[in-house]
């Protein structure tokens, strides 16, 4: 599928990018969000903590592992 603008494109990466957040747990979900919050308050190591919670209750979720290792990365860990 092709974007018509760069608009359509970025709402659309937008939606695709907030499927990839729901986990189907609301309780992740929130941990999530949290986490995202933190990583944008560049507070890696909170972060890091609310994704180790979020992998104990629900360890087959994708997002939370990349998001793990997108930190790792900016960390050069």
């Amino acid at each position: 599928m092709n974007a018509r603008s760069p608009g359509v494109a970025n709402r659309l990466a937008g939606e695709i990018q907030a499927r990839w957040l729901r986990s189907g747990s609301d309780t992740v979900d929130l941990l999530m969000q949290r986490a995202m919050a933190a990583v944008a308050a560049k507070d890696a190591g909170l972060a890091l903590d609310l994704l180790d919670s979020i992998l104990t209750l629900k360890p087959d979720y994708a997002e939370a592992w990349h998001q793990r290792a997108v930190i790792h990365f900016a960390k050069r860990d």
